[in-house]
């Protein structure tokens, strides 16, 4: 796919390459140099380029979904311990994109951002299936109530009856109970 990333060709010669096209739109961004605004304009076409071929994949990968789209892109997998582990908060939090340091390109090269979008995937996949054995295990019932006969005649939970003077008592007699 031919992509539209290039110096202004509005811009004459004489100016110093201060805006750029990007997908038709005009960005401005003050390039200083004709050199500047092409490694820009090639390390966005490079970068989109590499994140064109996730068209078509999951949002939300199972492990074995995961492994085959990074064969299939040649990307380095992760193991789910990593993913969702020590890797965690930069998948979920981390801005993966190229930029430029001077006049090189800098920041995180094409493939490393195409491997950190399949890894937040993956972790998507790994939410969804933490939730599903959460749903899946067993609901325990809860523990039946122990039930204890008072002096006073009422049956109340054991935990409620209350030692009085003449004998044990529900919290509603309790004063009567006491001398």
């Amino acid at each position: 796919m031919e992509h539209k990333y290039g110096p202004n060709p509005e811009a004459g010669r004489s100016e110093e390459y201060p805006f750029v096209l990007i997908a038709g739109y005009r960005v401005g961004t003050p390039f200083g140099s004709e050199r500047k605004a092409i490694n820009y304009c090639q390390m966005w076409n490079e970068h989109v380029s590499v994140m064109e071929k996730l068209e078509g994949i999951p949002h939300t990968l199972s492990r074995t979904e995961y492994e085959a789209a990074c064969r299939r892109l040649a990307v380095e997998e992760m193991e789910d311990s990593d993913i969702n582990g020590r890797s965690r908060y930069a998948i979920n939090n981390g801005e993966f994109y190229p930029r430029l340091d001077g006049e090189e390109i800098g920041g995180y090269r094409p493939e490393h951002c195409q491997k950190m979008r399949l890894a937040s995937w993956r972790l998507l996949g790994i939410v969804a299936e933490q939730k599903m054995e959460r749903k899946a295990q067993p609901v325990h019932p809860p523990k039946p109530v122990e039930l204890m006969e008072c002096s006073c005649g009422h049956t109340v939970a054991k935990a409620l009856v209350m030692s009085a003077s003449l004998g044990t008592s529900c919290p509603d007699c309790y004063d009567e109970m006491s001398d």
